[in-house]
């Protein structure tokens, strides 16, 4: 659109993107402890579960697309990842 070095900027921009997202699930498989998913551990305090649960309802408010993405989320794991057997681990809470 407008022309070649713009083209070759986007280039090189969704490379970087791409580069970015492969190295860090590289890294995440080579920090990742041997049978266990790897995620941090569940607050003990419940103020900063409330806390994060509000942040993400604001955002939710504010951002529709934000929103969706955290109720398309919740379904996966309600509705789908818990009824599999090899994934009931991993997602049970």
């Amino acid at each position: 659109m407008f022309g070649l070095a713009n083209q070759i900027l986007g280039l090189i921009a969704c490379m970087g993107l791409i580069l970015i997202s492969i190295n860090s699930y590289v890294m995440w498989r080579k920090r990742k402890p041997a049978g266990k998913l790897g995620a941090p551990a569940k607050p003990k305090s419940t103020k900063i579960t409330i806390a994060v649960l509000v942040i993400m309802l604001a955002c939710g408010a504010v951002m529709p697309l934000v929103g969706l993405s955290i109720l398309i989320v919740i379904a996966l794991d309600l509705f789908i990842l818990r009824r599999i057997k090899s994934l009931r681990h991993w997602f049970s809470v």
